[in-house]
């Protein structure tokens, strides 16, 4: 674990390291002219080659302004990061530069900065209306919290699944569409291509009155068996 950790800290430090010498080179080559633009774009190229062991990005924060990160939608993430090192390297790029072609790049910055963030607005209203136009769905999830030793046990299998079925019960109760088990509840073995399991041996909850999704055992029947874990659609 601790070479692993080493590893993910020499990696996603070379993104720093890349960046930092390109830009260096940039601004030995072409001085400070259009360095913000440069940077950001340098920045958001090494964003997208280098490998990373966690989806995290300098955008990534900003998950809590919705309407700003509306854009990861068109571009990823990294494009969210590109704007925001535009935006701040324009504005401190501004503050030493006041040739008209730099003041109308300025503007279109700003422009581009704001019409993102309307149109992230909107479309966020749009998602918003459609989630309150669409059919709801009331979705019961069970969880026994079994210990390892009883829900691995196939000796404890009725016990468990008498456990669930009163716990699946209590929520009918409360009127919901359909029902959710574990993915481990079912330690008997099933055939995996059992076109139907009502009215079977493999019948977990008989006589239910809305659609089961749980997990179990399963087979197939090829050259050799081959054993997996599957998830059993009842209802």
């Amino acid at each position: 674990a601790l070479f692993l950790f080493i590893l993910f800290c020499i990696v996603s430090s070379l993104q720093f390291v890349v960046c930092g010498w390109v830009c260096a080179r940039y601004r030995a080559s072409f001085g400070e002219r259009w360095m913000g633009l440069a940077t950001a774009i340098i920045w958001y190229v090494c964003e997208v080659i280098f490998p990373r062991l966690f989806p995290w990005t300098l955008g990534s924060p900003q998950i809590a302004w919705p309407s700003f990160a509306a854009q990861a939608s068109i571009g990823g993430v990294s494009l969210i990061s590109f704007q925001m090192l535009l935006v701040v390297s324009t504005l401190r790029e501004r503050m030493t530069r006041r040739d008209r072609l730099f003041l109308r790049f300025s503007r279109v910055v700003a422009l581009g900065f704001i019409g993102m963030i309307v149109w992230g607005y909107l479309d966020n209203e749009r998602i918003e209306f459609e989630i309150k136009q669409a059919k709801k769905l009331r979705v019961g999830m069970v969880q026994g919290n079994l210990s390892t030793k009883v829900k691995g046990d196939i000796n404890y299998l009725e016990a468990n699944l008498d456990t669930y079925r009163s716990l699946t019960e209590e929520l009918l109760q409360q009127q919901v569409d359909f029902v959710i088990w574990p993915e481990s509840v079912v330690t008997r073995w099933m055939p995996h291509d059992q076109p139907a399991i009502v009215g079977t041996q493999y019948e977990v909850f008989p006589n239910l009155r809305v659609p089961l999704l749980f997990g179990a055992l399963t087979y197939a029947e090829r050259d050799r068996a081959e054993m997996m874990q599957a998830a059993e659609w009842f209802g």
